[in-house]
């Protein structure tokens, strides 16, 4: 039986819900409480912005405890996304992002590959799509670079 990937190669959508099994995971080891790319139903954090307020214009929190989580959507602003972290791991935030392990790409080489990188085994099931992504993803930590 072929499974249904279309929502995976569409551009009907390049949003895609983080998977809730990496949760425990994703709190026991880093703990974020701001979520940069959310809705009311998704978001991993207490604290979050969704498309209306636009993440990538908010200033975001530069308490040296804010731990920020970001699944950005997966089109032509992800780079934007991947440089907004790394912009604010130079002020002393840890970002964590949920990527596409796309190690072809120039943002590969110019930001993620800097950061720690965990691998998934497997393929991720994003939302409630029916099937898992037809791409492997990476977790990239970008820890904050200021301390003291």
């Amino acid at each position: 039986m072929r499974k249904d990937l279309s929502v995976h190669y569409s551009s009907k959508t390049c949003e895609h819900a983080t998977p809730r099994p990496l949760k425990p995971f994703i709190d026991a080891m880093w703990g974020p409480n701001l979520d940069v790319c959310a809705t009311p139903e998704n978001a991993f954090c207490d604290r979050f912005f969704t498309k209306e307020d636009d993440g990538l214009v908010q200033p975001w929190d530069t308490h040296p405890d804010t731990v920020v989580w970001c699944n950005p959507p997966y089109g032509r602003e992800m780079p934007r996304w991947i440089e907004r972290c790394a912009y604010y791991s130079g002020l002393g935030i840890t970002c964590l992002l949920l990527l596409p392990a796309r190690t072809d790409t120039k943002i590969f080489h110019r930001v993620v590959r800097h950061g720690e990188l965990h691998y998934f085994r497997g393929r991720l099931r994003f939302g409630d799509a029916p099937s898992v992504a037809p791409f492997p993803s990476l977790l990239c930590v970008l820890w904050g670079k200021v301390h003291g």
